[in-house]
């Protein structure tokens, strides 16, 4: 019986290597304004994400990972007391960010303050100034409400990315002056799935493959 086991085995292995699976991933990358990883726009914007579906030929799908990034540059505040006196002012700002798909996503993420000066004196005809070079939210990983199948087929899959250069400005006295900004938005979504192993037998064969283990494993018991 054991002789039959050590027989046996070589050729249950080889049957498992053909019809087993492996574990892949898969990504696609798309950006706004786009096409290029650097392009900006003028805050505030919005814009879409195109991306591809999964191809169910490749597998079966197991699992979706969306992940997104929004930037900003040149960000500048300057504003000038037009008063005859002393005034008081603070600038603040914040860049916000909204991604959207229906039945899909819709996640609000907020970027830690760009600047903020505090109230501050300023004299009659001086002014306050803030701005930041340049920034990220960093990757954030988007939380996913729709199950596996909304993301299976064959065309692409449309997200909407709302992005806000948010002031909150304070003003003792009389000020005027401007704030502007630019940013951008970068989506990859990942999936994970079963591929079939490389198959180098076909289904024939495979069908063969399994009628000489069993008729091997019947002339070794007559034996």
């Amino acid at each position: 019986m054991k002789r039959l086991i050590r027989l046996a085995m070589p050729m249950l292995a080889a049957l498992v290597l053909v019809v087993g699976a492996s574990a892949a991933t898969i990504s696609f990358t798309d950006y706004v304004p786009g096409p290029g990883t650097g392009d900006f726009t003028t805050l505030n914007f919005t814009g879409q994400f195109q991306v591809s579906q999964f191809d169910p030929s490749q597998g079966i799908l197991t699992g979706v990972t969306i992940t997104y990034t929004s930037a900003w540059q040149n960000v500048t505040s300057n504003y000038t007391n037009n008063g005859a006196e002393e005034g008081e002012a603070r600038l603040r700002g914040e860049f916000r960010s909204r991604l959207t798909s229906v039945g899909l996503i819709n996640q609000l993420t907020t970027i830690p303050v760009l600047y903020d000066t505090g109230l501050q004196t300023v004299a009659a005809g001086g002014n306050l100034s803030a701005g930041a070079a340049s920034g990220s939210n960093g990757p954030t990983n988007a939380t996913i409400i729709a199950a596996l199948s909304a993301f299976i087929g064959t065309g692409d899959l449309t997200f909407n990315l709302i992005a806000d250069f948010l002031v909150s400005n304070t003003f003792v006295g009389s000020f005027n002056g401007i704030q502007s900004a630019q940013g951008r938005g970068q989506l990859t979504i990942t999936y994970d799935f079963e591929e079939r192993n490389g198959d180098p037998i076909p289904e024939p064969a495979t069908i063969l493959l399994v009628g000489s283990v069993l008729l091997g494993l019947g002339f070794l018991r007559r034996r």
